[in-house]
């Protein structure tokens, strides 16, 4: 298919290649069988499909025709839906995001999600309850209407004589009062119970087995409960309450690409291979909080996993936070994650957990709790109340000092001197000599070095030859720029930069060391972090623990746009809690002393 070919308005299949990052967003790659670069912007729930997960084709409708004569591509919105809503006629859930009115006809209706993200409008009968927001509730999807320009909208009917659940949870819910006694149906789904009928044939597949997709499916499941109230999971069990067992997953326990343990086909390696997938992908201390018990209906087995809540944030792969909210699990996005993350805290403080008895440190303020008295080493710039572990600055004897001259030279020298034509100097300490140097230029480039390799480089013979020291090197740091800053870290810590745009507006942005190539020589320019297209200047360069990682993931930037994005704006109201957090974070560390930088 040759690019001339593309017709904005029509529509044409791909081959799918796999996914891409590009400014911070994922993309889906496809090919045409000729060219392979062509992107479309993925959903979501698109952004964890893994190896078989991902589809082999998809159609996709041209927008429009760039400069370059490449598509802008969008997915068919009708082929996605009818993926995701196979069964027409049947009940899905969904939640009330917000209660908004149509400004053509001045309708009421409500903004609604489903599990997998994508919001959808709902236009209430006059006989339909009232819903609040964060309610979750059934509709029935009776059919998915077209539209042209690539438009859909799912054709809902309300539920007659819909059973609204309790208020308050029943006894039988909860996870440890839950009665023993067998029975062939164990009614619905709520907050507290879910059902899965397997851990092999993941939904939509066609009975085609795939024990590592549905086995994550099964964790976001239990992290969901581990992240609320805990609750209780039902394998062998369908949507609507019956027991089919889980007898038909035995022969596939085995069946992983990446799980080298033999499981034997009982209940004993059933629960042991859900042991695996949860250590796997939720971590040992998930584990601890989950319980097994296998229970006969008639002839047919079916598993209990009963799961307490957890006062720790359980991630599913270390990046993302599931909670259970009524009948659905949901991802946690943005503010939200900051939220739940102090409510924890509060719990684990309230509960005397011997983890945070010796934590100190600062968070933002929650509304609805009493801001707790602070001392004055403390001081952030917003109300405390979260903490983060931050570690003691480990320090150790001087290894040497880099001295870097005027002129663009080098040296080394075990003693700190004092002379005009230094422009900076750095102390390596003994134990980060193999660890970063970075060299921060104010054109936006960073020159990320060891700094053992520098005063100990290998010669041409793989031996050591080490520079002399108090000698200066004319093959020197990047003249055609200033020195911003200069300074050591370790190479598993983060790197906060902050810069301002034309219109001096301020952004930061994150990158892991490991996402800056690390080089040999001092001379190189290094790589460029703010782009010159952006007509943005470098303010600042500042290190940031690596513990800090979970409270500040929304601000990381990934490889793939480290010059394209000049990160997140500063008074960006969707992440200001992120941002509070950051300023607390800064002011923190900016107190503890810091002899490494220069």
């Amino acid at each position: 298919m040759a690019l001339r070919d593309f017709i904005p308005g029509n529509v044409y299949p791909f081959l799918v290649e796999g996914l891409t990052e590009l400014n911070g967003n994922t993309y889906i790659q496809l090919s045409d069988n000729v060219i392979s670069t062509y992107l479309v912007k993925a959903y979501d729930f698109q952004t964890e499909w893994e190896g078989s997960q991902l589809p082999e084709n998809m159609t996709c409708y041209v927008k429009g025709i760039n400069t370059k004569g490449l598509p802008y591509l969008e997915q068919v919105w009708s082929e996605t839906l009818r993926k995701l809503y196979d069964d027409l006629g049947s009940e899905y859930a969904f939640r009330v995001i917000e209660e908004k009115v149509d400004s053509n006809t001045q309708t009421t209706y409500y903004l609604i999600s489903d599990s997998s993200g994508l919001s959808f409008r709902y236009y209430p009968s006059l006989q339909a309850p009232k819903r609040e927001v964060n309610e979750i509730f059934s509709l029935i999807v009776a059919d998915i209407v077209e539209k042209e320009g690539n438009k859909a909208y799912l054709k809902f009917e309300e539920i007659q004589e819909e059973q609204v659940p309790p208020q308050v949870p029943q006894e039988e819910d909860i996870p440890i009062k839950v009665d023993q006694h067998q029975e062939f149906n164990l009614g619905e789904e709520n907050e507290y119970k879910e059902f899965k009928t397997t851990i092999v044939f993941p939904a939509g597949k066609n009975n085609v087995a795939d024990i590592d997709e549905q086995m994550k499916v099964i964790c976001r499941e239990i992290a969901g409960f581990l992240n609320q109230d805990g609750g209780i999971l039902y394998i062998g069990v369908n949507d609507v309450g019956n027991v089919i067992g889980i007898e038909q997953d035995f022969p596939y326990l085995n069946s992983s690409k990446h799980d080298e343990y033999t499981y034997k086909p009982n209940n004993d390696g059933y629960e042991l291979k859900i042991r695996s997938g949860i250590k796997y992908f939720l971590g040992g201390l998930a584990n601890s909080k989950t319980k097994f018990e296998f229970l006969k209906a008639g002839e047919k087995t079916y598993c209990k996993v009963i799961i307490e809540k957890s006062l720790h944030a359980i991630y599913l792969n270390d990046t993302k936070i599931y909670r259970r909210t009524g009948s659905m699990t949901t991802l946690q996005k943005g503010d939200v994650i900051t939220y739940f993350i102090e409510e924890r805290l509060r719990e684990r403080m309230m509960a005397n957990d011997p983890i945070i008895r010796e934590t100190k440190f600062t968070v933002t303020k929650s509304a609805e709790v009493e801001e707790p008295e602070l001392d004055d080493a403390v001081a952030p710039a917003v109300d405390d109340e979260f903490t983060l572990d931050f570690p003691e600055l480990k320090t150790s004897k001087t290894w040497f000092y880099i001295n870097f001259w005027k002129d663009g030279g080098w040296s080394y020298t075990d003693h700190k001197i004092y002379d005009q034509n230094i422009v900076a100097q750095v102390e390596i300490q003994d134990h980060l000599k193999k660890e970063r140097l970075i060299i921060a230029y104010k054109n936006g480039k960073i020159v990320q070095l060891t700094p053992y390799e520098i005063i100990k480089p290998k010669n041409s013979k793989g031996k050591r030859d080490p520079k002399k020291k108090n000698n200066i090197y004319n093959t020197g740091w990047n003249t055609e720029s200033e020195i911003l800053k200069v300074f050591c870290m370790n190479k598993k810590d983060l790197l906060l930069f902050t810069s301002f745009d034309e219109k001096n507006r301020k952004h930061v942005k994150i990158h892991e060391t490991e996402d800056i190539e690390l080089y040999d020589k001092i001379s190189i320019q290094g790589n460029k972090i703010i782009n010159d297209n952006l007509n943005a200047t470098i303010d600042n360069v500042e290190v940031i623990p690596v513990d800090c990682t979970r409270m500040l993931d929304s601000l990381f930037v990934k490889k793939s746009a480290r010059t394209a994005s000049l990160g997140i704006r500063w008074n960006n109201r969707e992440y200001v809690e992120t941002i509070a957090n950051l300023e607390s974070i800064l002011k923190r560390l900016r107190k503890r002393p810091n002899t490494a930088a220069a």
